[in-house]
């Protein structure tokens, strides 16, 4: 049994620790949002600070997070991509008014055949878990429209398109996990 001196008086086993952490995330899971506040979706996060306008992207391209990715408003307003630099490949968030439908985007084309999220449906996926099934589910649809001669151009792969869809993940993760800092007390 490994054991972790925490001080002369105190000897914590691994068993110890990993029951603390057990209540902690469950008084969290019981605690919920606070009142007034609700959750966010894992893919939608985003698309509510487009439309909020937190995040200013058009007509020019934006590198967000240092650029890791880049983001545009299209010309119509309503439709936002984001992409990783270089490979064209994203998403593509649809603002439908009072919901947001969310499509790959798959190098410089949108795919609108394939819904990886829609605004209204109730079996949306709400985690990254979820979202990474979501892909998984839909590569057969996208595999069967890179077989398309709309699509044929592109000369694309569904491992491709799954490799860089898992980086668009690790950028959601990543972006949804950010804290804003509000101003600090000037003093002076």
């Amino acid at each position: 049994m490994r054991q972790l001196r925490v001080s002369d008086r105190d000897v914590l086993t691994i068993e110890d620790l990993n029951t603390q952490y057990e209540r902690r995330n469950l008084h969290r899971c019981k605690s919920g949002p606070k009142e007034g506040k609700s959750t966010m979706n894992f893919v939608e996060h985003v698309g509510d600070h487009f439309r909020s306008g937190q995040i200013n992207n058009y007509p020019q391209p934006v590198a967000l997070n240092l650029g890791l990715v880049y983001t545009v408003k299209l010309n119509d307003k309503k439709t936002n991509l984001i992409w990783l630099p270089f490979e064209y490949t994203g998403l593509v968030y649809k603002d439908m008014g009072l919901q947001t439908n969310v499509y790959p985007y798959y190098r410089g084309a949108i795919l609108e055949e394939v819904e990886l999220s829609r605004g209204t449906d109730l079996h949306k996926p709400q985690t990254e878990e979820a979202f990474i099934k979501t892909l998984y589910m839909k590569s057969w649809e996208i595999h069967q429209l890179l077989q398309l001669e709309k699509y044929a151009a592109l000369q694309g792969n569904v491992p491709d398109f799954l490799t860089k869809m898992l980086y668009i993940t690790d950028w959601l993760r990543y972006y949804n996990s950010v804290k804003a800092v509000g101003k600090g007390i000037h003093i002076g």
